[in-house]
């Protein structure tokens, strides 16, 4: 990926958090956590962003994911992105890896799985798809915009 897609990229990022960004309070505010307890360490050293920010929808940057989707996926991480929603399954797999390979490589990234959006989805795959969604770590299945009949 050129520097000049890099850079659009991360304007697209800043842009998304703007629109749909968000922090969930649900899990820190149980736990007592306070918002100092959730800052990320003093990266500067080494050139990484200290702010961290609640989540993204991964269709904010398809075609990057589409591209190259461990990039983004890294460049979405080292942006300060905590929290993830994809919107990339495909015959089986999110973004063209295997629903347990998608998890391992978004834990390595310290990102969390939140929700998936599959617009496939049907009667018929329900069970099949959200099988995945929860290998692959997600919390919540939506269904945008159901394909098939029902």
């Amino acid at each position: 990926m050129n520097k000049s897609r890099i850079k659009l990229l991360m304007k697209s990022l800043v842009l998304a958090v703007l629109l749909v960004g968000g922090i969930s309070c649900k899990d820190t505010a149980s736990k007592g956590t306070t918002s100092k307890d959730i800052s990320s360490e003093d990266n500067s050293a080494m050139g990484k962003s200290n702010t961290q920010f609640g989540g993204l929808a991964l269709y904010t940057v398809c075609d990057a994911m589409g591209e190259d989707a461990k990039v983004t996926l890294k460049t979405v991480a080292e942006t300060g992105y905590q929290n993830i929603e994809a919107a990339g399954y495909s015959d089986g797999k999110y973004y063209d890896m295997s629903p347990e390979d998608f998890k391992t490589y978004a834990n390595e990234l310290n990102l969390n799985t939140i929700s998936t959006h599959q617009s496939s989805v049907t009667l018929d795959n329900a069970h099949v798809e959200m099988a995945h969604a929860k290998d692959a770590g997600f919390e919540y299945f939506v269904a945008p915009i159901p394909s098939g009949s029902f």
